[in-house]
């Protein structure tokens, strides 16, 4: 059953409410009793010496009262330790439940991401319940289209990245709302020496290299844009309603956070290259591809530039070199 942070939170304040009650009383009986006491028995004493009355033996009730400030002690050391373990019990219990639901949204978000979402996912506060829901719902529409993806051919199969036929669909749609939403950028990358590792290594290797360069951009390229595997070592990404000099300060971004090396099977460790050619959309463009066209001629001229760089068309310009 799900509990709820606010009632946890309302029995510790009902209990500490009653605690400093009785703490508030403990206290007042215990300053009573003690300004009271020694006024009477001064009085007694005056009265002794004024009379010469001999001073009769403490009654019970006398005896009872002499008690009271003990009583009152024992009051105030209870209250005390219930306050604290009030307290204690309510963060433990806190700590507990947050901790406990949080690991199991992780644990629905790694399930998401590996293609499945288990029958339960057990939830202790009711505050992460709307949260737990949405995010089911959301893994489990977009698990559906991934799905789907996949079975219209949208999905690079080695990669996991969009394939060829669905950038070309998106650069498209991209180039035909460019007068309203504003112009987009395109990079075209190839892997440098991507052939060399094939014919050494082996293909199962060069294909490690591209899973492995593409699981790298996925965690660099954000998540508006568009990442696609073109074929062989070829990738591309579409800064969506990104002008060219915000493009331009994205790859520098790219170049610095990409990995330098990518290891690979049999004790493999590959020095990461790649050279990049980049162009934006012109209002003159009477074709949604002509600006992967301009990007692929930039790709050209960095690679007779030495590779490891890339340029943009049409004034080709080093942008950042590993």
């Amino acid at each position: 059953m799900l509990q709820s942070l606010k009632w946890i939170y309302l029995r510790h304040l009902l209990v500490l409410g009653v605690s400093l009650c009785l703490l508030a009383y403990g206290v007042w009986g215990l300053v009573a009793d003690t300004i009271v006491q020694p006024q009477g028995a001064a009085g007694t004493q005056i009265a002794d010496a004024l009379t010469s009355v001999p001073v009769p033996a403490p009654s019970a009730a006398d005896s009872a009262s002499d008690t009271m400030p003990l009583l009152y002690i024992a009051l105030i050391i209870a209250s005390m330790l219930m306050i604290i373990t009030s307290t204690v019990n309510l963060y433990v219990r806190s700590v507990r439940y947050v901790r406990h639901d949080i690991e199991s949204l992780v644990r629905m978000f790694h399930d998401i991401h590996d293609g499945h979402i288990r029958v339960d996912y057990p939830m202790l506060l009711s505050e992460f319940s709307g949260i737990f829901r949405f995010l089911r719902s959301s893994g489990t529409q977009m698990m559906e289209e991934k799905r789907q993806f996949k079975e219209m051919g949208l999905i690079d199969h080695l990669s996991q990245l969009h394939n060829r036929r669905h950038f070309e669909k998106r650069l498209e749609d991209l180039y035909n709302n460019a007068k309203i939403n504003g112009p987009s950028s395109v990079l075209i990358i190839d892997v440098d020496h991507f052939k060399r590792v094939n014919d050494e290594h082996g293909h199962d290797v060069g294909d490690a290299l591209i899973v492995g360069f593409a699981d790298a951009m996925r965690r660099v390229v954000r998540k508006t844009d568009i990442l696609a595997r073109l074929g062989g070592d070829e990738f591309c990404v579409i800064y969506t309603y990104t002008g060219l000099d915000k493009a331009r300060e994205l790859v520098d971004r790219l170049r610095r956070e990409l990995p330098r090396h990518i290891p690979l099977p049999k004790g493999i460790v590959h020095a990461l290259r790649w050279t990049g050619g980049l162009s934006a959309m012109h209002s003159s463009d009477n074709k949604f591809d002509a600006v992967l066209w301009r990007a692929d001629q930039a790709l050209l001229e960095a690679k007779e530039h030495g590779r490891n760089n890339t340029r943009i068309y049409p004034n080709p310009q080093p942008v950042t070199k590993k």
